[in-house]
């Protein structure tokens, strides 16, 4: 069985989603998901960090793409980071570059492409307001709850 296998069943079933309903939600098939949880197949890494974020944080310490610290999942809580300090949002430039800066080992190729996929990475937190911006979804929806604007 694969070291994932066990983890996405589990996570699955503790939060009553049928495999239907996950794939639907990851956009894969039905099969795939049985598959990965029969250890037959494993998910890639933008897959991986698709399901940690409709998961969230496990009971008993990190999800499985975060044991050892990939460079996406590096990138991606920095980025969280950043944009909850920025209300409005940041331009992709200024988060890859502020991103560049707290993880200087990290390749600035993967630290951009990373960024750019964020909104797909991360669809439940991440959101382009405009072209070349990111922001946190919670300051969309505070500002619609609250009937603010953040932005000026």
């Amino acid at each position: 069985m694969s070291r994932h296998a066990q983890w996405i069943k589990e996570a699955r079933r503790s939060r009553k989603l049928s495999q239907e309903a996950l794939a639907k939600r990851l956009g894969v098939s039905q099969s795939l998901i049985s598959m990965w949880e029969r250890g037959e197949s494993d998910p890639d890494s933008d897959q991986l960090l698709q399901l940690e974020n409709v998961f969230g944080k496990q009971q008993r310490g990190e999800s499985p793409s975060t044991r050892g610290g990939t460079a996406k999942s590096r990138i991606c809580e920095v980025a969280k980071e950043l944009l909850k300090s920025e209300p409005a949002g940041i331009g992709f430039s200024d988060l890859a570059s502020r991103i560049q800066e707290r993880l200087p080992n990290e390749s600035i190729n993967t630290v951009r492409t990373t960024t750019g996929t964020l909104v797909t990475l991360l669809p439940s937190e991440v959101y382009k307001p405009a072209r070349g911006v990111l922001r946190l979804i919670k300051f969309r929806d505070a500002e619609t709850q609250e009937g603010g604007d953040f932005s000026q």
